[in-house]
């Protein structure tokens, strides 16, 4: 090591190797049970530590982390050398002026925590330390610092993150410089799955909502990317009370970016409220992981699951300390670290925040108007409607001076009168309106407490029904909330001072579910949400956000189906017939991709009406689009009727024709999807239509749709055989004609041993119909001129002919099949004289020839 050292100091790529030397030494020290002087190799390492050149200290830290755990194997024979040595090296580089190097010390640090070489004590007073001085450092370091904050969070668990980061981090989220707010915001789902629940209810989620309406775009857009992980970690109310709000919002930011960001996690927001599902989770991967109802109960017992059901489980046990599951919400069990209704309540304390946080943000920022593209349309329906604007753009009218003519006094009076009766009509109306409103929500209050003695909530229910039928000639936004908000006028929020009002919440509670029943809209999503789903799909958007909108909304659209069930298919409707025909093809081939998935959801009669033209058109369309609906053809028959899907079967041929001849793919694709829907239609329907596809697919030019044409014609024959015994034999005649007759094609001839072979060993054919049928003409290509034929038959007649005995075939086909096998034991081929059973080598009287090498 020091010879070593030394030629090093004059050469930089000998420089980089010291890390790996070590490695090498402590591994060959380890295998050999040697002991080192630790003392004497870490001086000549400290040397190193050292070296102006940023590379060689960052491949130096890279490596510390081998050395770390070969030492840990063998503490007997290096003593403590992480501690004692190579934490230190860690330390150091963690404060180094090269970002290249922080960030390798950062992964050498994290790799260290992830093995369990750290223990809590040293994290907490070596480790924790320095990542805090750097969250105060200029912004260089403070990029690092919030990152490795993040990051460790994670690993050490949720007792030292909150004791340790948390409130550093909030200090953080709250800081001035919007570049720090930004990186923190980027940050904020890693922080909410690494502390506990109280932690994540009463101080995370307020900073959340302050952020999410924050002044900078940038620090609005890195909310939006978070905000998935975010809901994970919170129970479903927080997500359609609280987050579908903001998220509503952002969709209608000033900020083109947050926009764009916001469509484009519309759809898995969406997917979250599918109920379905009992749990919404993320992996170690970094996937979405959705729950079922059917495999909840994996939760109660482990031990006696299946291998899939382990998968399953262990993935939400691992996340079972973060992730919220439905027994947790159901049992409302006072628990500190249970979701239980006293966080169910806190949400109308949030709701507080962000309604007057956002009321000072939208006075503040020329906010775009918060309206969906449905809304627009409306408004745009109602101006053309509206008489006055037809006046102001009427040529005749604009120009048409209209003589001094004395008005009719009796029609002007009643016009006066109307005017003052409906003025006077709506003023009452407002002021019952509020009163109610008062009402409603005192009523709410008692219902609230009379529910812990009795189950009678009609009057509170009533109550709230009137309060929504008041408000509804108002925003719904304002009216929703106006019960909950407990003092608007003040400038500031004290959040730690808000008191929890269970009235207050549940009046919020009921007016949304009857909102959403007196408008006959959907209650599984919040309706806006649902409507800007939608409008993802209008030309619209992609001029007004950005031109992939569509292709978002294409990619997410089973998810967000499958949430809403084929009752609210309507919704979608009008939205998926546009996607269908949009102008990218990038759009229509996700489409094209997924529609039978829709098909699953919707069942064979919507299918059938919705979904068939569209797939129609599909099949006509470019190659890059037809291939998604060719991979799921079998599925998407299926669904259907066998009436509608009869009516596919003369078009199975437009398949074959395809923009670029040497698509291959695309052919053996067709090959697999026939080779599943055979099955789906009679014996009739087959032989006329897809077995005069499959004999195409079995002359095809690239073998590897050949080999699937041969499973292929021994399904068909199979499931003929089963119903028509003409039909077979018309197949098998066909076959010979076309394979095993062809003088001009060797590969077909040698097709036709291969697919006796098939029907032999998949039991596709008796060996009655074989002996009399196909056997003559492959005993008749045994004499080919071309070896590989032979060497074809040689293997089906020894390894599937013969093995199925003499009472399959017969006593006398059985002599003729090994009467020709010893002649061609003498073939002058090797290979083919080796298939049959002969020797590899002839005697010597016996002429001999090499074989001759065919060109494929």
């Amino acid at each position: 090591m020091q010879d070593y050292v030394i030629l090093v100091r004059a050469s930089f790529d000998k420089k980089q190797m010291v890390g790996r030397i070590l490695v090498e030494i402590f591994r060959s020290a380890a295998n050999t049970e040697t002991k080192l002087p630790v003392e004497e190799y870490m001086k000549y390492v400290h040397q190193i530590c050292d070296d102006p050149e940023a590379p060689v200290r960052s491949d130096l830290v890279e490596q510390l982390p081998y050395v770390a755990m070969i030492c840990q194997e063998a503490p007997h024979l290096f003593g403590d050398v992480l501690h004692d040595h190579l934490l230190g090296i860690i330390k150091k580089y963690l404060l180094d002026m090269d970002s290249q190097v922080r960030q390798t010390a950062q992964e050498a640090l994290l790799a260290l925590i992830k093995r369990g070489l750290l223990d809590t004590k040293t994290i907490e007073t070596e480790v924790c330390p320095i990542v805090e001085n750097l969250s105060r450092m200029t912004v260089e370091y403070l990029n690092s610092g919030i990152s490795l904050m993040s990051k460790m969070a994670l690993l050490i668990g949720k007792e030292l993150t909150e004791k340790v980061f948390l409130d550093r981090y909030i200090a953080l989220c709250e800081d001035n410089v919007l570049h720090i707010r930004r990186i923190c915001a980027a940050h904020f789902g890693e922080i909410c799955a690494a502390v506990g629940r109280k932690a994540l209810l009463y101080k995370l989620f307020p900073i959340f909502v302050q952020l999410c309406l924050d002044s900078v775009w940038g620090v609005r857009k890195a909310c939006v990317d978070v905000m998935m992980p975010v809901s994970c970690c919170v129970s479903y109310p927080y997500r359609r009370i609280l987050l579908a709000d903001i998220l509503a919002t952002h969709l209608n930011d000033d900020s083109k970016w947050v926009r764009m960001s916001a469509f484009q996690i519309l759809g898995p927001f969406i997917s979250t409220f599918a109920k379905q599902f009992t749990n919404v989770t993320y992996n170690q991967d970094g996937e979405l992981v959705f729950t079922s109802q059917q495999e909840d109960h994996f939760g109660a017992d482990k031990s006696n699951s299946g291998t899939e059901r382990d998968v399953t489980s262990s993935i939400r046990y691992s996340y079972e300390g973060i992730f919220p599951t439905k027994c947790a919400l159901r049992n409302h069990t006072m628990d500190s670290e249970d979701y239980d209704i006293r966080d169910v309540l806190d949400i109308g304390c949030l709701m507080e925040v962000y309604e007057h946080t956002q009321k000072n943000y939208m006075s503040n920022l020329p906010l775009r108007a918060h309206k969906t593209k449905t809304q627009k349309k409306q408004q745009a329906e109602n101006e053309q409607s509206d008489p006055d604007d037809t006046e102001k753009f009427n040529t005749f009218l604009y120009y048409y001076i209209p003589p001094e003519l004395p008005l009719d006094d009796p029609l002007v009076q009643a016009a006066k009168k109307s005017s003052e009766t409906n003025k006077t009509a709506d003023e009452n109306t407002q002021d019952n309106g509020a009163a109610e409103a008062t009402n409603g929500t005192t009523a709410s209050a008692e219902s609230v407490e009379g529910a812990k003695k009795d189950d009678k909530t009609d009057n509170r229910t009533d109550d709230c029904k009137k309060q929504q039928e008041a408000d509804e000639d108002d925003d719904e936004d304002d009216s929703s909330r106006s019960s909950i908000c407990a003092d608007d006028s003040a400038d500031t929020i004290d959040i730690s001072n808000l008191s929890l009002d269970k009235s207050n919440l549940n009046a919020s509670l009921l007016l949304r579910k009857h909102e959403s029943k007196n408008n006959n809209k959907q209650d599984i999503v919040p309706q806006d949400l649902v409507d800007y789903f939608v409008s993802m799909a209008e030309p619209e958007q992609c001029a007004d956000v950005n031109a992939e909108i569509p292709y978002h909304c294409a990619f997410s659209f089973p998810a967000v189906a499958f949430t809403l069930g084929k009752e609210n298919w309507p919704y979608l409707k009008k939205a998926y017939q546009s996607l269908a025909g949009a102008q990218q093809w990038k759009v229509r081939r996700t489409l094209a991709s997924s529609i039978h998935e829709i098909a699953i959801i919707l069942g064979e009669e919507l299918t059938a009406t919705d979904l068939v033209p569209i797939y129609d058109g599909f099949i006509k369309d470019l190659d890059e689009v037809r291939i998604g609906v060719l991979k799921h053809l079998a599925t998407f028959l299926k669904i259907l009727k066998p009436a509608d899907r009869l009516h596919y079967l003369p078009r199975l041929n437009d398949f074959l024709a395809t923009d670029n001849e040497w698509n291959w793919r695309f052919r053996k694709e067709l090959a697999t999807q026939l080779l599943e829907a055979v099955t789906l239609f009679s014996a009739n329907d087959v032989a006329q239509h897809i077995a005069s596809l499959s004999l195409q697919l079995l002359i095809d030019k690239v073998a590897a749709v050949r080999h699937v044409a041969l499973t292929l014609v021994t399904r068909i024959v199979s499931h003929l055989s089963s119903d028509e015994a003409l039909l077979v034999t018309a197949l098998i005649q066909e076959l010979k004609d076309t394979l095993a007759n062809s003088r001009n094609k060797w590969i077909r001839r040698q097709a036709y041993a291969l697919l006796c072979a098939q029907l032999i060993s998949n039991g596709a054919i008796s060996g009655e119909k074989f002996a009399k049928e196909m056997l003559p003409s492959l005993l008749n290509l045994s004499w080919d001129k071309v070896p590989n034929v032979r060497l074809a038959v040689a293997r089906t007649l020894s390894q599937n002919v013969v093995v199925m005995g003499i009472d399959w075939l017969g006593c006398e086909h059985a002599e003729n099949v090994e009467r020709r096998l010893k002649q061609m034991r003498l073939d002058t081929d090797r290979d083919v004289r080796i298939l049959a059973g002969g020797e590899e080598h002839l005697v010597s009287d016996v002429q001999t020839e090499q074989a001759r090498n065919i060109v494929f």
